[in-house]
């Protein structure tokens, strides 16, 4: 029977899915601004 200490909590679940989120939408954000970084930095 599992420890109810060791399982993680609502909270803790739900601050790694925002974490998560927010790291994946920042890759994402990289990838799509990427092709104009030559132009920005020529400008």
């Amino acid at each position: 029977m599992p420890d109810l200490k060791q399982m993680p909590d609502m909270k803790q679940m739900r601050l790694l899915g925002i974490v998560a989120a927010t790291a994946i939408g920042l890759y994402v954000c990289y990838l799509l601004a990427l092709p104009f970084l030559p132009a920005l930095t020529w400008a």
